[in-house]
């Protein structure tokens, strides 16, 4: 019965773990995405200045660590992506 049980299960996981940082730029140079097929990519690119609020200790940057379980969404729709926020499990935003 015990064997029975272990091949039952595994010690695979559908849940991952996702910890993300966001900061914030500046746009210095807004990119033009007509810009590739003239041959020149660079120009379709945006340039980036320096991170918005980096001067001190007052820099801001948004921290989240989320638990996803990749079984709970039925599938992907673009025009209702409500559904995909069944996927996670756990969240706790950071300051």
């Amino acid at each position: 019965m015990l064997q029975r049980g272990l091949n039952l299960t595994t010690v695979r996981s559908h849940q991952y773990a996702v910890w993300i940082t966001v900061g914030f730029f500046e746009v210095k140079h807004r990119g033009d995405v007509g810009m590739i097929a003239s041959g020149n990519p660079r120009s379709a690119c945006d340039i980036l200045g320096p991170e918005i609020g980096l001067g001190g200790d007052a820099h801001r940057r948004d921290r989240g660590f989320f638990l996803v379980d990749r079984l709970k969404p039925a599938g992907f729709d673009p025009t209702n992506p409500g559904p995909g926020n069944a996927a996670v499990v756990s969240r706790q935003i950071l300051q």
